[in-house]
């Protein structure tokens, strides 16, 4: 694109405004810079995603198991069962503020992820939490449906510190806040909601 300003610029000036304008012309999905180019830009960042992230994979298994390990025995054995079954799990926690016409904020767990493990009629849900630094590894605390544990464990994130829980006085927040809720979602099974 030429302006005013382009007899003023040098030859190498010129030709990096050029390149800047190709660059962004490209990152805007209207032209590609050359024809070795990838059509699509995220549709190569996926790509290159995917391939990091399998590769991975192997590692995040073995790390995965070294935590199963670490368990007591009692719960390596209920995870391990052959009869056992595995679902994926999700969970948030809505404050609210009595006599408050603002929507409560909702948390969502951080570096973690839950998971439920039925055997028979017993059901127990664990939390995979990663480590504060990428080497941390992984840790597996048995959460269940006690809103306390997912909160004194962290899996909330930071979202919490701020205040002080009076787990006697109806989950009494600091600040006038109360936990109303925790939403624990099972794929393909009733969504429960744990009222404290």
């Amino acid at each position: 694109m030429v302006d005013r300003a382009d007899i003023l610029r040098t030859p190498a000036e010129q030709r990096e405004k050029g390149e800047e304008y190709a660059r962004q012309r490209y990152l805007n999905g209207i032209a590609k810079p050359c024809k070795k180019a990838p059509d699509s830009l995220d549709n190569e960042y996926r790509r290159l995603v995917a391939n990091k992230a399998d590769s991975f994979f192997e590692v995040d298994k073995y790390i995965i198991l070294a935590a199963i390990r670490s368990l007591p025995e009692n719960e390596r054995l209920f995870i391990q069962s052959a009869d056992k079954e595995i679902y994926p799990a999700n969970a948030f926690i809505d404050l609210y503020q009595e006599k408050s016409r603002f929507v409560p904020p909702r948390h969502f767990l951080e570096k973690t992820d839950i998971f439920a493990v039925k055997l028979y009629r017993e059901e127990r849900i664990y939390a995979l939490k990663s480590g504060k630094e990428m080497n941390d590894g992984y840790k597996i605390i048995r959460v269940d449906r006690d809103v306390k544990r997912y909160v004194t464990n962290g899996l909330f994130g930071d979202a919490l510190t701020g205040y002080k829980i009076n787990w006697d006085n109806d989950y009494e927040l600091s600040h006038l806040l109360k936990l109303k809720s925790m939403l624990i979602v099972l794929p393909g099974r009733v969504v429960e909601n744990l009222a404290v």
